[in-house]
């Protein structure tokens, strides 16, 4: 199965993209043009630059792709309390 994978490149989201590389499916990961990937890219088939909430990069992203798991975090959105642009960061995206 291909998966895409949004948050690959950290801590939580390398762990879930080595699990499911092991149990055989394919792995499809959403990171930013700053994230490291070098710890994760024997378990990654295809990364996807970009941001959760740049709908540019979703076609990219689930082209192809079975299921989603949504791992990735805004978390300036939070840490400021703005609510609005948390729901539309984290959630729409």
């Amino acid at each position: 199965m291909r998966v895409a994978l949004t948050g690959t490149s950290g801590f939580i989201g390398a762990a879930t993209a080595r699990a499911l590389a092991i149990a055989g499916h394919e792995v499809v990961g959403l990171v930013r043009p700053t994230s490291r990937r070098n710890h994760v890219k024997n378990a990654v088939s295809r990364f996807v630059v970009g941001d959760q909430a740049d709908r540019a990069s979703w076609s990219n992203l689930l082209e192809g792709a079975h299921a989603l798991v949504h791992n990735s975090l805004d978390r300036g959105a939070l840490d400021r309390s703005d609510l609005e642009a948390h729901l539309s960061s984290n959630l729409v995206g």
